[in-house]
């Protein structure tokens, strides 16, 4: 069965099955509610704080914490990636375990926790990675000698090189699948969503009635997710749904008035964040448009999604256990086995990268 083919009202079976499962919460805390999910609490070697960045289909989890990066898997275990310098960002994974990020300053590609690439830039100082397809395929921004950067597209072949330029303002790109299409937006003046494709070039994507628009990623099947603001007092923010056949879905409010979409998997099922009236962000899951839950409702005080879900319904976020930045955890959440089985039927991601 094609992607294309899971409707609405299966995802829902496959996802809201999982309240006839039992969950239990991490021994590391003290009981909590019992979430749709099982989780697992991420804890780094030295007892701090971890934060989670991504997960892929191996079950291997992208994540930072006091020391620098890591991977995670329950096979592997805690393994940190090598870095220099002080200011080190990871923002994207594949397949392949290949991650992206930045650091000294630079776009960087480790294809190993130890195998480090500098991906350089398009002829100024700085550059920054952000996501990575499974052909190992590089998205993200760099400067080409103004003052802001601008959208790239790296691969092993040809290189960095800038796909459109974003005018003076600069823009980065967020989002990229295995068609090299790309998503991210420019600053001409305000956020300025974008979808690339080589074919297509530059469209810009709009949202009637909040100006400010960000692209963050773009599934196999060409579905992009974001956020749109009002960008004015009282600032709204929406999550919403675009495609070149049909335009842009707004995604049902999950919060007062502030819910937006991070990342969604290749079946179709979006996650982000939501702001209540309490000003508490939380993690929240959209199944179709208009039905969405919160992934963990009562687990902690408050989270955040960093990477996303994965094609067997997995999530990656950061939860806060107390007041201070030292009480925050990355939690994987597992769905109900069941659910998993059948979204794997339909078909799930994998390594596209040559072997050497």
């Amino acid at each position: 069965m094609h992607p294309r083919t899971l409707g609405a009202r299966t995802r829902l079976l496959i996802l809201l099955g999982g309240a006839l499962f039992p969950v239990f919460a991490s021994a590391h805390f003290p009981p909590l509610p019992q979430p749709l999910f099982h989780p697992t609490i991420i804890e780094a070697p030295d007892g701090g704080p971890t934060e989670g960045g991504g997960i892929n289909n191996s079950g291997v989890v992208l994540g930072s914490y006091s020391a620098g990066p890591f991977i995670w898997s329950a096979q592997m275990g805690f393994v940190p990636l090598r870095i220099a310098g002080d200011f080190v960002l990871v923002l994207g994974m594949n397949e392949c375990n290949q991650v992206v990020g930045e650091m000294l300053g630079h776009a960087t590609l480790w294809n190993t926790p130890t195998d480090v690439k500098d991906l350089g830039t398009l002829g100024g100082l700085g550059s920054t990675a952000t996501a990575i397809n499974d052909r190992g395929d590089v998205a993200g921004y760099a400067s080409n000698g103004g003052d802001n950067g601008q959208p790239f597209l790296w691969t092993e072949e040809a290189g960095m090189r800038q796909i459109f330029d974003c005018g003076s303002y600069g823009g980065a790109a967020r989002g990229i699948n295995n068609r090299r299409e790309i998503v991210g937006r420019c600053n001409t003046p305000g956020d300025r969503a974008f979808y690339w494709s080589e074919r297509t070039g530059r469209i810009n994507i709009t949202v009637p009635g909040l100006p400010e628009v960000d692209a963050n990623g773009i599934n196999d099947r060409g579905e992009v997710v974001g956020v749109a603001h009002s960008g004015t007092a009282p600032l709204k923010a929406r999550g919403f749904k675009w495609t070149r056949e049909g335009g842009v879905v707004l995604l049902r409010d999950l919060g007062d008035n502030f819910s937006f979409a991070r990342s969604n998997n290749r079946a179709g099922v979006i996650v982000g964040e939501a702001v209540d009236s309490s000003g508490i962000r939380n993690s929240v899951l959209w199944v179709t448009r208009d039905f969405g839950v919160q992934v963990h409702p009562g687990f902690g005080e408050g989270s955040y999604v960093g990477g996303g879900i994965n094609d067997f319904g997995m999530v990656v976020d950061t939860v806060s256990f107390g007041p201070t930045n030292r009480d925050i955890r990355a939690v994987l959440w597992q769905p109900p086995e069941a659910g998993s089985r059948l979204l794997a039927k339909l078909g799930v991601s994998r390594c596209l990268r040559p072997k050497n």
